[in-house]
């Protein structure tokens, strides 16, 4: 791991290694550290940002869910708009990735 020590010079440290009083700011590693480091972050990475792609349209498609669209919806004027979008959510949750 490096760290950087409190005079602004980087080293690499062990954990728990610190001097009293010293504080220590952890470099962010790269994707590129982080996948030689652990082999499925790459795999992990992918499932996490395509996920991430599909809860953010699920929440897109969940935020037309109105009180006037329910309203409409219970009374049966609605066209079959919120079975419609029922539907499309369903897809979209079948899609994510475990």
């Amino acid at each position: 791991m490096f760290a950087y020590s409190n005079d602004g010079s980087m080293r690499s440290i062990d954990p728990g290694m610190e001097q009293p009083g010293e504080v220590l700011f952890a470099e962010i590693p790269t994707d590129d550290q982080l996948e030689s480091a652990f082999p499925g972050y790459k795999a992990a990475k992918g499932v996490r940002d395509n996920n991430s792609a599909i809860l953010a349209q699920i929440q897109t498609l969940e935020a037309a869910q109105t009180m006037r669209r329910m309203r409409e919806a219970i009374a049966g004027t609605d066209g079959g708009w919120l079975s419609n979008l029922e539907s499309q959510i369903a897809a979209l949750r079948a899609q994510l990735l475990p």
